[in-house]
């Protein structure tokens, strides 16, 4: 049975006046926020995105899918995104998490335990097949280099907000930028009840991405850098 859209801010409502056990998943999921937040993040610098991010064709999931993608192990990352799913997991709004690249056997337990899916791809060509099912783009780490590879897919991006983050993402316009737990599950309601809000931010970040991190773009930023002439 197909799930009845614009019911997940209102189930999210509850779920935030619940029981005592997903106060105490949200406390812990609040202090991996605060941590990821003090950690420090890494810069936009010179991003170039490969051409597959902007060929590949959306392949978009029948169910909610939220995905993520990784390219070496990040057990905090992994563990915030596995609390995200349990907290989300209800049956009844078929939510789906997927994280795409590396893990180590210890994030991999934690992720395959709150039922999100795990695929460990080789090239920027699986990747980008993979993330090209998903609905919403959740940065759950600290690179801006995926989180870029995502909006040049067309996905609606959250990420915390940060110095690096903000250099990429326009909030509220091109994706959003969360302070808190509280804000990242809020933007996944919004997005998942919303096709056009989807459509709208993705298409956004799509077109920001090619002008700012095309083939182009930045070639012509490494030539200024370097007070060289274009040919």
């Amino acid at each position: 049975m197909k799930r009845p859209f614009g019911t997940l801010l209102g189930w999210l409502a509850q779920r935030l006046r619940g029981r005592p056990a997903d106060a105490a998943a949200r406390a812990d999921l609040e202090a991996d926020f605060r941590a990821a937040l003090a950690a420090p993040g890494g810069e936009a610098g010179v991003i170039q995105v490969g051409r597959v991010f902007f060929e590949t064709l959306p392949n978009t999931a029948r169910r909610p899918l939220i995905v993520t993608s990784s390219g070496v192990d990040q057990p905090r990352s992994a563990l915030t995104f596995a609390q995200l799913a349990v907290l989300l997991g209800d049956e009844s709004l078929g939510l789906s998490f997927n994280w795409i690249g590396a893990t180590a056997a210890e994030s991999r337990a934690a992720l395959k335990a709150a039922h999100v899916g795990v695929f460990e791809v080789k090239s920027d060509h699986e990747r980008a097949q993979r993330l090209a099912c998903g609905w919403v783009y959740l940065a759950a780490g600290d690179a801006v280099g995926f989180l870029v590879e995502a909006m040049a897919l067309g996905l609606p991006c959250i990420a915390l907000d940060s110095a690096a983050t903000r250099n990429v993402v326009r909030h509220g316009e091109t994706g959003f930028l969360c302070r808190n737990s509280t804000e990242v599950r809020q933007a996944i309601a919004e997005l998942v009840d919303s096709a056009e809000l989807r459509e709208r931010l993705g298409t956004a970040a799509r077109l920001d991405v090619r002008q700012r991190f095309g083939a182009g773009p930045v070639r012509e930023s490494v030539l200024s850098a370097c007070a060289l002439p274009a040919a």
